[in-house]
C-alpha cells in the first residue's frame, strides 16, 4: 500500500504558453488509495491562453488551472494570471 502524498512550501512561477487542456494540475499520487495533502502552494506569473482547437470544441470544460478530487489542500494561492477566459476548477465539496 503506497503511503499519502505531501508536498510543502513549493512556489511555481512563469508558466506562459497556449495550451489544449491544463496549464496547471493539481493532482493526487494515482497508486494511492489515501489523499494527497498540499499545503503553501503558490502559483504566481501564469500567462496562458487554450489553443483555438480547445475553445471551438462544444461542451469542453477543461480548465487552465485543474485542482483535483481526493486532496486536502492548505493554503494555496493564485496571483498574477493572465488569459484570454479565465477557468478554474474546484472539486465540490461533500
Amino acid at each position: 500500500m503506497a503511503k499519502p502524498t505531501y508536498l510543502k512550501k513549493t512556489y511555481n512561477t512563469n508558466i506562459f504558453g497556449t495550451f489544449y487542456a491544463n496549464a496547471v494540475v493539481m493532482s493526487k499520487y494515482h497508486q494511492s488509495d489515501d489523499k494527497s495533502f498540499f499545503e503553501n502552494i503558490t502559483i504566481d506569473h501564469i500567462h496562458a491562453s487554450f489553443c483555438k482547437g480547445t475553445i471551438d470544441v462544444p461542451g469542453n470544460r477543461s480548465p487552465l488551472i485543474n485542482i483535483g478530487e481526493d486532496m486536502e489542500i492548505k493554503s494555496l494561492y493564485i496571483s498574477h494570471f493572465s488569459e484570454m477566459k479565465l477557468t478554474i476548477r474546484f472539486p465540490q465539496s461533500a
